[in-house]
């Protein structure tokens, strides 16, 4: 795969992650606000938090995968066998993980259900654990088909199964109200999932051919086995830190220290905020790490990297630039209209953060792929040190809400830009700058 196709490849996986992003949140939007009209609080806060539970722990249970199979699938994509061996032992030690993972979810969930005040049968938690197995493997699935570019098979078919999907929502929660109807919109999303699933692996048998690369020379998986684990440990790690920062840990962690009311501000400042990071995170998604892993693998040229880190942050530029000047023009144009304007500066604020970080992201995204592992460990000091400080000190009831908020981002921020500076003094590449990288 010479470097042309693999940019036009990685230009066809962000228009259809595009498009997939568009289908999946305007769905999403649309069933929650159905949801929310439509059923009692009690019954939505308990789906609120059961789905949320179930992604939360999902990502806690990640083991690094995320990271490691877009930056390893170059490796093993070298014939139909090679692939065959190395995405079955993935779906196979996921589906093993998930069946020991299971249980710990079911009394996980029941603790945060009754913490909570939510009275959850114990059959909506039998079906929040066959949620949670079914996107796990599904998540599987999925890293797979986008770590070969194959998003718009994907995509397409999840898609299908959403568009699918909302008839039956729709039609239950207008004619339903008790929380059997709760079970019955659980039992719908497994369904969907099974689908997403079954549709998703047949087509991967047939897709094998499409995948392996003819004339790149083999990898024994024997020899990479160690290497892709350590890989993946280390990228389990790094994740899991950086949740620490982010909404799913600190809504809880501010609701214990700074008490709910200021939570659910920054819960509704966060989710604002996450629209627009979204709309560039999910676009790229794990692209860039194969754009970078393929790239690597090719070694053709030693411009070549330096021309691929310069497509991906154009394509980056182009999604943050507008969107900070969408969220810049709605902050102001908020100021005049809106009472809180304490909401509108904080989540303005938080955009702002969100966006920067992004703009920074590849350079951490080349160290990944490239396992310079020590430099990880010194751009991750600074969310060890904050973590530690979280845990240990009085900084957040110290700091309130406002400011609590600007000491996390600006960690993250400063880890973002130690990465900047590392990748650059170790590979000679930035922005919009063609430079040869460092042998």
């Amino acid at each position: 795969m010479d470097n042309q196709l693999i940019i036009r490849k990685f230009n066809q996986a962000l228009n259809w992650n595009a498009f997939l992003y568009v289908i999946h949140n305007g769905l999403f939007f649309t069933t929650s606000l159905f949801l929310y009209k439509n059923l009692s609080s009690e019954d939505f806060s308990l789906w609120a938090n059961i789905n949320c539970t179930v992604f939360l722990f999902l990502l806690w249970t990640d083991f690094g995968f995320r990271k490691s199979i877009p930056r390893y699938a170059p490796e093993f994509g070298a014939n139909k066998k090679k692939i065959k061996s190395f995405i079955t032992t993935l779906v196979s030690f996921q589906f093993f993980a998930l069946t020991i993972e299971t249980p710990f979810f079911f009394f996980l969930s029941r603790f945060f259900t009754r913490q909570l005040g939510l009275h959850a049968s114990e059959n909506i938690l039998y079906l929040g654990c066959a949620l949670f197995f079914v996107e796990g493997m599904i998540r599987i699935i999925r890293l797979v088909y986008h770590s070969y570019f194959l998003q718009k098979q994907f995509n397409l078919l999840v898609s299908i199964v959403l568009i699918a999907q909302m008839i039956p929502i729709i039609f239950l929660i207008v004619t339903n109200n008790s929380q059997n109807a709760l079970l019955k919109l659980f039992g719908i999303k497994i369904f969907s999932g099974l689908v997403i699933l079954t549709g998703s692996l047949v087509m991967l048998l047939k897709l094998y051919k499409k995948i392996s690369q003819s004339g790149k020379k083999e990898t024994s998986w024997e020899k990479k086995r160690w290497e892709f684990i350590q890989h993946s440990g280390i990228m389990w790690l790094t994740s899991n830190t950086k949740s620490m920062t982010e909404r799913n840990f600190l809504v809880p962690l501010f609701t214990f220290l700074l008490g709910h009311e200021q939570a659910n501000i920054f819960k509704i400042a966060n989710d604002a905020a996450l629209f627009f990071q979204r709309v560039a995170i999910r676009t790229i998604g794990t692209t860039d790490t194969s754009l970078f892993s393929y790239t690597d693998s090719e070694k053709k040229g030693k411009n070549s990297l330096a021309k691929t880190f310069v497509t991906l942050t154009t394509k980056l530029l182009t999604l943050c630039i507008p969107l900070l000047g969408i969220s810049s023009i709605i902050f102001f144009c908020g100021l005049h209209i809106q009472t809180n304007t304490f909401i509108s500066k904080l989540s303005f604020i938080l955009t702002v953060c969100y966006l920067l970080h992004v703009l920074l992201s590849p350079y951490q995204r080349l160290l990944e792929v490239k396992r310079k592992y020590k430099a990880l460990f010194i751009i991750y000091i600074p969310y060890f040190l904050l973590i530690t400080l979280l845990f240990f000190s009085p900084i957040i009831s110290s700091f309130g809400l406002l400011g609590s908020v600007i000491v996390i981002h600006g960690v993250r921020l400063v880890s973002a830009a130690i990465a900047s500076l590392i990748a650059h003094k170790q590979f000679k590449i930035r922005f919009f700058t063609r430079q040869t990288q460092k042998k």
